[in-house]
């Protein structure tokens, strides 16, 4: 894209999603507009980096100026001949790294290039494994034994019934039973809500009065239909924010704290796309 002006609202994401792991300079040119715009819209929005942010992103940076250049050779000559994840295993990175290169060098994978890594990735059909019939030496299980499993092991990080912890969007759950490979957690706010009204009806969620999410008392919950819940606060900034940005709870505050502007921006945007593609369908 060319700088035409104002930043965009893909623009604006960009920047939010990468000031912390990309210099300036960098963002800059990845999307084609002057430096001085990012650096402004950074001081403006009060985008600040930490100490160790700001050593991080400094040790990063050195290295890539040492390596970059042999890297982006080496992917050059041969992003059309070895899968990403491939590349980054002999150069020692990561395939994200890798496919992020792709995207700063204006490097697109033909279509059928792509479908021959993904049908060299297969297993063949009547294939056989280099160790099928292969039992382990007496030598070996012996030395293995003692890391085997027992009948009946429990693991050591297992926790007793009834323990309580608190999931990354600040819900309580509670430890209801210990059966191996299955759910054995239940929210609290849902259990609560069950021992005084009994079994929720499908399509129902709880909620809280006070949106306190550790205020799990019965006075304080209510139910109602995912319908009516998605009409009530699905299309709110900081909803819209988490579902299509995949923010976490924290996040999306931080963000509201100091550049509340762009949560509202986030929602215009997601309803523009929404009414064009309403009128497109009619």
């Amino acid at each position: 894209m060319s700088y035409t002006g104002p930043l965009t609202m893909d623009e604006r994401l960009f920047i939010h999603c990468y000031y912390t792991t990309l210099s300036r300079r960098e963002i800059a040119e990845y999307l084609q507009i002057p430096f001085w715009t990012v650096k402004t819209y950074l001081d403006r929005s009060n985008l600040r980096l930490t100490k160790q942010q700001i050593a991080a992103k400094n040790s990063r940076i050195h290295q890539l100026k040492n390596n970059s250049a042999q890297f982006d050779a080496f992917i050059l000559a041969n992003y059309d001949k070895i899968p990403a994840k491939r590349i980054g295993s002999i150069i020692g990175k990561t395939g994200g790294f890798v496919t992020d290169r792709y995207k700063f060098l204006n490097l697109v994978v033909p279509a059928e290039i792509k479908e021959k890594f993904k049908a060299d990735s297969l297993i063949k059909k009547g294939s056989v494994p280099p160790n099928k019939g292969k039992k382990l030496s007496a030598e070996m299980r012996a030395k293995l034994e003692p890391t085997f499993f027992k009948k009946g092991n429990v693991p050591i990080n297992t926790v007793p019934i009834g323990t309580e912890r608190i999931t990354d969007d600040g819900y309580i759950e509670i430890k209801v039973d210990n059966v191996p490979m299955v759910k054995n957690w239940k929210l609290k706010h849902r259990i609560v809500w069950e021992q005084h009204n009994g079994a929720i009806p499908k399509g129902y969620n709880v909620q809280f009065k006070d949106g306190n999410t550790q205020n799990v008392v019965i006075d304080n919950l209510y139910i109602i239909s995912r319908s009516d819940q998605l009409k009530k606060n699905g299309y709110t900034p900081e909803a819209l924010a988490k579902r299509f940005l995949n923010l976490t709870q924290v996040e999306v505050d931080y963000m509201k704290s100091q550049n509340p502007a762009l949560l509202n921006l986030v929602q215009k945007h997601y309803l523009l796309k929404r009414e064009i593609k309403q009128h497109e369908n009619k």
